[in-house]
Order: C-alpha cells, then sequence, then structure tokens
C-alpha cells in the first residue's frame, strides 16, 4: 500500500523540522557544548563548518541518487542516519567524535 499525501507530508516536515532546527541552533548548542565538554570553541565551531562543507558536497550526488532511487527512499535513509547520527553525538567524549557524528553523518 503506497504511502498517502498526508503520511509523506508528515514524514517530509518531521525529518526537514529535526535537520534545520539543530541547523539553525547551533548558535545555542555551541555555547552549551564548550561549557559542558570543557573544549575549545573553535573546535565546536569546526564542526559546523565541516557540517557545511559535507552538505554542500554531498548535494550533487544526493540528486544523482533521489532520480535514480527516488525521494521517498532517500528521504527514509536521510531520517535514519540523522536518527543514529543524533545517538552518536549524545554519546560523544572526544572532539573527533562529535565531528563524526554531528558533520560526517
Amino acid at each position: 500500500m503506497p504511502p498517502t499525501g498526508a503520511l509523506v507530508l508528515a514524514t517530509v516536515f518531521v525529518t526537514l523540522g529535526l535537520v534545520y532546527g539543530l541547523w539553525y541552533a547551533y548558535s545555542v548548542l555551541l555555547v552549551a557544548l564548550v561549557r559542558e565538554m570543557a573544549w575549545s570553541r573553535s573546535a565546536v565551531a569546526g564542526a559546523f563548518s565541516v557540517l557545511l562543507l559535507v552538505h554542500g558536497a554531498a548535494g550533487p550526488g544526493l540528486g544523482w541518487v533521489i532520480s535514480r532511487v527516488g525521494p521517498r527512499r532517500v528521504l527514509l535513509a536521510g531520517g535514519l542516519t540523522l536518527g543514529a547520527a543524533l545517538l552518536l553525538a549524545a554519546e560523544t567524549r572526544e572532539p573527533w567524535h562529535f565531528y563524526i557524528a554531528f558533520s560526517g553523518l
């Protein structure tokens, strides 16, 4: 049974809400991460810079994948990857862990 339009819309809304919620809340998270983890401000801000580079570099490849397998599958895979990245980021102990979880995934 194919998903209804309302289900697809709800899935897109939740996924994009999480993605852009993290994106635009990073300035608030940065202060908390610096304080909680006792890392330098540049180490924490660097993770966001790497995220921007990965985001920009992944665009052409993701466009090709979407044209091959369709947006629903890519959105599902992206949502699952985002969930895994958030779980891994919660277990961060070192800055490089954070770079992989936040920027790489």
